[in-house]
């Protein structure tokens, strides 16, 4: 799924990654490339506001729109636009995306914290002649600030998981207050996520299990960002706040097929025949006590995308795939009796609803690294050198 044309511009390799969702096109500068650069005092430039720029022409064929983060048309006009650029059809619908771009150096850019460097590129659209370019573009004061290596281009990867019916896996656990007969309930297909507790002597509590497979997601990436949406569509009668966690599961748990009707996963079950090591799911064992991700709700986020920040989990999933689990999402409290008569519970789509099901958003890049190979005489002198 990978193809490169080497040397496609002086000292630059061009490479094309595809994925079933994205292409990603890489621009390559080798260690050549950067030494040989023009000096910008020959043209009169100063150097500390010089960029080095990648030029692209935009065709959108009179189909498309391209529009801002903000959702603002980009109209016969220069912009500034360093974040998401959305391209849309006449009926608003986004047919597809050009996330940041970003630059780092291939080789030795590790900081002591092992996190790689990233470099985000300034970016503009340009509309001349009645066309679109786009011109992305980093500092040379950054350039020649770097170490020794090749220079990476626009390394970032966008990827939507959006499951339907058939490829979500997600399930809420069901307890209720002398009426046992609901902790046998499965809701593997119903349409909703049910997260809280309510009040009174018969009170509910709800615990959310979501799982997405990130099995297209290769091993050797670093996650940027990964934002986890749910959508909202009821919550509870209570004027304060209700404080929502996410932690990460610890065991295998299986979605099941009913509909708020009796079956396994449940509140006792996790399988057909394995139970929980406490009913409702034990922290520390079944799911890490350890917080991920946490967001407080109050009604006027009814009937909109929450969303919840789960870049740390998403890496270890991605790191450790067979030990993806999914996460637990649950009301921080719900050990706790509600005295005040005043529901804390919230209704998400699951992915069994026909619209708004929940949505992980990942960017990431996969960080190139360059062998160099040496070829030598029979006196050992190295007489040519070979790089991939």
């Amino acid at each position: 799924n990978r193809i490169t044309f080497n040397r496609v511009f002086k000292n630059a390799d061009l490479k094309y990654i595809y994925r079933p969702t994205s292409i990603e096109e890489l621009l390559i500068l080798s260690q050549e490339g950067r030494t040989s650069l023009p000096d910008p005092d020959l043209f009169g430039m100063n150097k500390n506001q010089t960029y080095l720029m990648i030029m692209s022409k935009i065709d959108l064929n009179g189909t498309l729109a391209a529009h801002a983060l903000d959702e603002k048309k980009i109209q016969k006009k220069d912009v500034e636009v360093d974040d998401l650029i959305k391209f849309k059809d006449i009926k608003g619908n986004t047919k597809f995306f050009m996330p940041s771009d970003f630059a780092y150096t291939a080789t030795a850019n590790q900081d002591t914290s092992g996190m790689t460097k990233l470099e985000k590129m300034k970016r503009k659209i340009l509309y001349k002649e009645s066309e679109y370019y786009l011109f992305s573009g980093i500092p040379l004061k950054w350039l020649e600030n770097q170490p020794t290596g090749d220079i990476v281009f626009d390394p970032i990867v966008e990827l939507n998981f959006q499951p339907n019916n058939t490829e979500g896996y997600d399930n809420y656990l069901i307890y209720r207050e002398n009426y046992s007969a609901y902790e046998t309930y499965n809701a593997g297909s119903h349409s909703d996520l049910r997260v809280g507790r309510t009040y009174g002597n018969d009170f509910y509590i709800f615990r959310g299990l979501l799982k997405f497979d990130l099995s297209s997601i290769p091993t050797n990436v670093n996650i940027v960002s990964s934002i986890l949406n749910l959508y909202a569509y009821y919550c509870s009668p209570y004027t304060g706040s209700t404080t929502i966690d996410i932690h990460k599961m610890n065991i295998y748990w299986e979605e099941g097929s009913q509909s708020y009707s009796p079956g396994k996963s449940n509140w006792h079950y996790r399988t057909q025949s394995d139970e929980w090591s406490q009913s409702g799911c034990q922290s520390g064992v079944d799911y890490e006590s350890m917080v991920y991700a946490t967001k407080t709700l109050t009604l006027s986020d009814d009937d909109s995308w929450i969303e919840f920040d789960i870049k740390d989990l998403t890496e270890y999933w991605v790191q450790n795939q067979s030990s993806n689990y999914g996460m637990m999402i649950k009301y921080q409290d719900d050990d706790v009796t509600i005295t005040d008569n005043l529901h804390r519970y919230f209704r998400f789509y699951s992915s069994d609803a026909t619209s708004n099901r929940p949505l992980l958003e990942v960017i990431y890049f996969e960080q190139e690294t360059v062998t160099t190979y040496y070829v030598r005489d029979a006196a050992g002198n190295v007489i040519a050198t070979y790089k991939r």
